[in-house]
């Protein structure tokens, strides 16, 4: 089976015939319209109609899918599509599976390895996990110095990060 990479998660049932809300974790919903299936705990979900609404929220009805108790058994449930299908990106841009497990890099100095992103309204925010605590920071351009996702680094500037990093007690 190829490799599938999550891209949203289901947020409720819409109306009674099996409809579903959604959140996508892309910037690039439209790309998707085309999608034919998804899965779905492993399940193959073909694709009736595929609407967007305000920006990250897509409607979203399926062959398999007819009622709202059907739809309502999925509510939180993470949509996965093949790698293949995935929308392609630009240059300094990233999919969010790419950057776990990416470490933090601070003055040539490993401090962190990412464990989870979260979408958040204007910037992304990044969970790290360090040697004695972890750490939260929001990715944003003016902290970056790189991200390779080859060599699974992320290296930030000192001064810009520590202002605006916060700490798990």
């Amino acid at each position: 089976m190829e490799n599938k990479i999550c891209i949203g998660k289901i947020l409720k049932p819409q109306g009674i015939k099996g409809e579903i809300k959604a959140e996508f974790y892309s910037d690039n919903i439209n790309y998707y319209k085309k999608l034919k299936e998804v899965y779905i705990q492993d399940e193959k979900y073909d694709i009736i109609s595929f609407k967007v609404s305000a920006y990250p929220y897509v409607f979203i009805s399926f062959k398999n899918l007819t009622d709202r108790n059907m739809a309502e058994n999925l509510r939180n449930k993470e949509i996965f599509i093949k790698k293949s299908d995935i929308a392609p990106i630009k240059e300094n841009q990233w999919y969010i599976n790419d950057l776990i497990g990416c470490e933090i890099i601070i003055n040539n100095i490993t401090t962190g390895k990412v464990f989870e992103i979260l979408k958040n309204g204007s910037a992304d925010i990044v969970y790290a996990k360090g040697n004695d605590k972890t750490f939260m920071f929001p990715l944003l351009n003016k902290i970056i110095n790189l991200i390779d996702v080859s060599k699974k680094i992320i290296v930030l500037k000192e001064k810009e990060f520590s202002e605006v990093v916060l700490y798990e007690n």
